[in-house]
């Protein structure tokens, strides 16, 4: 009778055993069961939180559950980024991460609450956009030398403001470039920086075009000059920052989709093809650079790529700058 039983218990065990993998994988093709939250760790209005509603509603379509856009802003997108890091790792939250949470934080902070490489699997890069050098138009300058200029001759007079790590990163390496010096504002947001500029609270900014543009086209700021290797056909007639004569400014601003680590794969895969068959479409490609941004396909390996490569580059704008990590 003992040994019945414990062949018993041991078929039993088995039997519970070959079916906890099938159990596994019926769940995760079952996901998602209900709304999905992706963290944006800026501000509404910033260029991450439109292009994140904007991805959301195509995902939602193809999930066939909401997407939910959640503003988690503070200390330079550290706080959303760190509780997508901390999250249960079941596919229900996601980070709409850029190149300051993954890259520009890692060499202004001495330390952070997440390793940007190990925290989280990369889904896919989005979108990305130049930055654009944006002043209030009560300066009556036009162009970026006219701009350089009044700053060199009414040296510490005029203003400048970031919301974001790579945003101060990128007002550093300016001055540095243009010898140049304004007096640093730090805003929890870029979208409150530029309500700054147009205010004329402060004299001008560094912006990524998603964020500036509709203020832009309507005059209630003035673009001077754009990040990159070449003009942005949403702004065809601003030269580069190369172009005017200050190189080194070839960086651009960047959105990718992140899922914290341990994710199983059969449901990051789910995201990644419901994220390729939103960028495929002509439609919201079009959508996309009305908005101000160029949709960026490419795979989950293309994304670690790009952070990985990011983390050296920014680390050498910093050092640029001359920033001390905080």
């Amino acid at each position: 009778m003992r040994k019945a039983r414990i062949l018993s218990c041991r078929t039993l065990l088995a039997a519970a055993i070959a079916m906890a993998p099938a159990s596994l994988a019926n769940t995760q093709e079952a996901w998602p069961q209900h709304p999905i939250k992706l963290v944006v760790p800026f501000a509404a209005g910033s260029g991450t939180d439109t292009l994140a509603r904007m991805i959301g509603d195509r995902l939602s379509a193809t999930l066939k559950q909401p997407v939910v856009i959640e503003n988690k802003v503070g200390a330079s997108g550290i706080i959303g980024t760190r509780s997508v890091a901390e999250a249960q790792a079941d596919g229900y939250t996601l980070l709409m991460g850029t190149q300051t949470t993954q890259a520009a934080n890692l060499a202004l902070f001495k330390s952070l609450p997440y390793d940007p490489i190990k925290a989280f699997i990369p889904i896919g890069l989005v979108a990305t956009v130049p930055v654009v050098v944006v002043v209030n138009p009560q300066l009556k300058v036009q162009s970026l030398a006219d701009f350089v200029a009044l700053a060199k001759a009414k040296p510490d007079a005029l203003t400048t403001g970031y919301g974001t790590g790579a945003a101060q990163v990128m007002v550093e390496m300016f001055q540095a470039a243009t010898g140049t010096k304004f007096l640093g504002v730090p805003y929890k947001s870029n979208p409150q920086a530029l309500t700054a500029v147009t205010a004329n609270e402060i004299s001008m900014m560094i912006g990524d075009l998603g964020t500036v543009k509709a203020l832009a086209a309507s005059n209630h700021v003035v673009p001077l000059a754009v990040s990159g290797k070449t003009r942005t056909p949403l702004l065809p007639e601003i030269p580069t920052l190369q172009e005017t004569g200050y190189e080194g400014f070839d960086a651009v601003a960047w959105y990718g989709i992140f899922a914290p680590a341990g994710t199983p794969s059969a449901i990051t895969s789910r995201i990644q093809g419901a994220l390729h068959d939103a960028l495929g479409s002509p439609d919201f490609r079009a959508k996309m650079m009305a908005a101000g941004f160029a949709a960026a396909p490419g795979t989950p390996e293309q994304l670690s790529e790009l952070v990985r490569t990011d983390i050296v580059s920014w680390a050498k704008y910093v050092r640029l700058g001359g920033i001390e990590p905080q």
